[in-house]
């Protein structure tokens, strides 16, 4: 019957049990997955919040929309997948995942174009959300379309007459969403580069005291990301190649934040130009507390 030898029926006393395929997870493989779903993390909007409609206790994912379905298919299932299937079942889903991936992309080369053989198509996802709004204006069964005409009417003449509208709130100039400016007037814009960008936290604050080592990581971070510490970061080099070239990047890192303070405090004190106030701040290290948040909006995402 050409059946495989792995699926192959076995015998157990009186009975015969069929073996589970390849690529057949266990309750313990898709409890793992389950929690892995609901780990990742999404931009603002990205997605329907995948991890709500994962029950890690049944090991089941249920309620997905569509959009939520390519979501899954298209990012998360390759990398989510490998540690629980063969590699030859992994092999096969990635590629699937790829060629949604390339089917659903604004730009394509003609290389794939030429592999997925693609043929024109268009989403009817704005269809059918457009018909579920005409849905809601049906107070009248019996006469739909009165409701959807009365109703279309009406918002096209207040779409209209919102156009000459000044000081009120309309669709035109209502604040995006994912809005990153600041409206409580406590974090300025900043002068150093790295605190430059438009950063907007939102959710419940705590304030943590930070240990010594994140406190010098996070100001190794602000040191590499900054453009005025740049050129002091390669005079640094410079002295410490003059030494020797051995372990380079350990030293430098190990070593650069007390140099960068001793040599900022003296240009500060000398009254050097640009020995700001901002930079020598910067390099008299982190605050030993700090405010958390949950979650930002960085540029709009």
């Amino acid at each position: 019957m050409n059946i495989r030898p792995e699926l192959q029926l076995k015998r157990e006393g009186y009975k015969f049990t069929k073996p589970p395929a390849s690529y057949t997870l266990t309750i313990d493989q898709r409890r793992e997955f389950c929690r892995f779903l609901k780990s990742v993390k999404f931009p603002d909007g990205y997605e329907a919040n995948i991890a709500r409609s994962a029950n890690v206790d049944d090991g089941n994912i249920s309620g997905l929309k569509s959009h939520d379905c390519h979501v899954l298919l298209q990012k998360v299932l390759p990398a989510g997948i490998r540690p629980f299937l063969p590699t030859d079942v992994c092999t096969a889903l990635i590629e699937l995942s790829n060629l949604f991936h390339d089917l659903c992309a604004k730009t394509l080369d003609v290389s794939h174009l030429e592999e997925m053989e693609k043929v024109g198509y268009s989403w009817m996802y704005p269809i059918e959300r457009y018909l579920g709004t005409l849905k809601r204006y049906v107070n009248n069964k019996a006469r739909p379309e009165g409701p959807i005409a009365e109703a279309y009417i009406i918002n096209e003449a207040l779409t209209f007459f919102s156009l000459y509208l000044r000081g009120i709130e309309t669709k035109f100039n209502r604040p995006d969403r994912n809005d990153d400016t600041s409206d409580d007037g406590q974090r300025p814009k900043g002068k150093l580069s790295v605190f430059a960008q438009k950063v907007r936290p939102f959710g419940a604050k705590v304030k943590k005291s930070l240990t010594l080592e994140e406190r010098e990581k996070i100001h190794w971070f602000i040191l590499d990301n900054c453009d005025e510490v740049r050129p002091y970061m390669d005079e640094h080099l410079n002295e410490l190649k003059a030494e020797s070239n051995d372990n380079l990047p350990q030293r430098h890192r190990k070593l650069f934040p007390e140099w960068f303070r001793k040599r900022i405090g003296k240009l500060h004190y000398e009254k050097f130009p640009e020995a700001t106030d901002e930079l020598h701040s910067l390099a008299q290290g982190v605050e030993s507390r700090a405010k958390s948040y949950p979650a930002c909006i960085y540029y709009g995402v």
